[in-house]
């Protein structure tokens, strides 16, 4: 079982991933903005569009970071209570030519996972590691 703790904020890796990821680079995005939502719409989404873009309308951190990591919410550990509340924008373009991938929520991270692992750490000052626990079920 793969569980994501973070330090800062929150997270947790799956074990085989690290040496993996420790030797590629990281893919970013070319461009990026965060900004809290606080519109209390009740609409929200979570897309990839044209021209290499993702667009997050009105989602909570733990589920953006959720998606972005593949994990179910009880993997996610550490967190402050903030990141279940707080709802964020966030519209992002990839570098021209690079292929996003999808945000599948299992398989191996594409391209875009991996760049919104990137944003969250820049933006959030997130930490995370990996941790194998014992947990009822």
């Amino acid at each position: 079982m793969r569980t994501l703790l973070a330090g800062h904020l929150i997270a947790a890796l799956a074990c085989a991933m690290t040496p993996l990821l420790a030797q590629t680079p990281t893919p970013t995005f070319e461009v990026a903005s965060v900004k809290q939502n606080v519109s209390g719409s009740g609409s929200a989404r979570f897309s990839l569009e044209p021209g290499g873009r993702l667009t997050v309308i009105n989602i909570q951190l733990r589920a953006i970071m959720r998606a972005a990591f593949q994990i179910q919410d009880y993997q996610l550990l550490g967190a402050p209570d903030w990141v279940g509340s707080d709802r964020f924008n966030i519209t992002a373009k990839a570098p021209d030519g690079v292929e996003l991938g999808s945000i599948a929520p299992t398989g191996p991270p594409s391209s875009v996972l991996l760049m919104l692992r990137a944003l969250l750490a820049e933006r959030f000052t997130l930490r995370t590691h990996a941790e194998t626990r014992e947990m009822s079920i």
